[in-house]
């Protein structure tokens, strides 16, 4: 969606029941991947998005398949998540992860001693 939207954005998106030529959505396609294109076309049951700097139509879609409108995109957020936010909750889930088997060898080796 560049330059409109750029890569590394957050994007909030909400469920319509609308939806609008121009509006910018969120889709999931027929590889279960979420795409972020602009509305260009609806015709019947069918809505053709495009990426604002394609030049080639998406495959049609249908209402159904929609998340939501994007209502707000912010680069600040989304480089603060990427760069700050994710490795921190990488962080914490290795430091989980390190005392969850520290402490499962701690209480077999405690069951090993009273075995013995």
């Amino acid at each position: 969606m560049e330059p409109t939207i750029n890569i590394k954005e957050m994007i909030i998106i909400k469920e319509q029941k609308n939806y609008n030529i121009g509006d910018i959505v969120t889709y999931i396609d027929s590889k279960n991947n979420l795409v972020t294109h602009r509305i260009i076309s609806k015709t019947g049951n069918k809505i053709i998005t495009r990426g604002d700097n394609n030049t080639v139509s998406d495959i049609p879609i249908k209402k159904t398949q929609i998340e939501g409108k994007v209502k707000f995109h912010s680069i600040v957020l989304g480089e603060f998540f990427i760069y700050w936010i994710k490795p921190l909750l990488l962080l914490s889930i290795l430091i989980l992860l390190m005392n969850n088997i520290k402490s499962s060898n701690l209480f077999r080796r405690k069951s090993e001693e009273k075995k013995n």
